[in-house]
Formats: structure tokens, C-alpha cells, sequence
């Protein structure tokens, strides 16, 4: 991944991420380090564009450009922090799940499209292990 994208792919996460509440200790900590990193380089009139995770194509245009520009791209330093708030929202587990009582369908994960009909089949009991 080039410079430019490494630095735009971790401060969109760590926005996400920090928005909802779900960053760790570390990503949270890395996330502001490396936000904060960012916004000392850009103008003015461009710290904006940190304040929240880019909500369309011309935000995210702009917060490519306002990079590129500062020159940060190229910092080992706020390369090495874009790596690791990366590698951080990847490590341990995603999911924990603990089930109590009868659970008739159950689906974890991200962007599921399931659709669940649990009603009882017309004359019989539902349960195939009886046929």
C-alpha cells in the first residue's frame, strides 16, 4: 500500500472506529497520535477534514489532496502509525458471543443479508429427524 493510501485508509478506519465507540485502548491512542500528526501538518482551512470519517467522494478527494499536499505521505513516522492503527483493529477476536436459553437463529458478523422464518410447517412438527 502506498504512503498516501496507508495514512487515508487508517485515519478513515480509526474515524469509524472511534465514532462508534468500538476502538481498543491502543487503536483509540494510535488513531489520535496519528490524527494528530495529520492535522499539525495541514493548513488551517483544511483541519476540518479530520473531524470526522469522510462521508462522500468529494470529502475523502479532499482529505487525499490536503494530504498529499502536506507532505506527510512521505513521513516514516506517521507511516509506521498508519501500520500499526491498521494491524490493531485486526488483531483479537471481532465477535463474543454467549447464547442463554432456546436461540432459534442466530447470525453474527458484518453486512449479514439473511432472512430467518422460523413459523411452524403445516402438518408436521417442523423437526426433520422424525421422518
Amino acid at each position: 500500500m502506498q504512503g498516501l493510501d496507508l495514512i487515508v485508509t487508517a485515519l478513515v478506519s480509526g474515524a469509524g472506529l472511534a465514532a462508534a465507540e468500538a476502538a481498543s485502548g491502543v487503536g483509540r491512542d494510535l488513531y489520535e497520535q496519528l490524527k494528530g500528526m495529520v492535522r499539525r501538518r495541514l493548513p488551517d482551512g483544511e483541519r476540518a477534514l479530520l473531524d470526522a470519517a469522510p462521508a462522500t467522494d468529494m470529502e475523502l478527494d479532499a482529505l487525499r489532496i490536503a494530504i498529499c499536499d502536506s507532505g506527510i505521505a512521505a513521513d516514516e513516522t506517521a507511516l509506521q502509525l498508519a501500520t500499526r492503527l491498521l494491524e490493531s483493529q485486526m488483531s483479537g477476536p471481532r465477535f463474543s458471543t454467549v447464547i442463554h436459553g432456546d436461540v432459534k437463529g442466530l447470525v453474527q458478523g458484518d453486512s449479514n443479508q439473511v432472512h430467518l422464518d422460523f413459523r411452524e410447517v403445516a402438518g408436521g412438527s417442523g423437526d426433520d429427524d422424525e421422518r
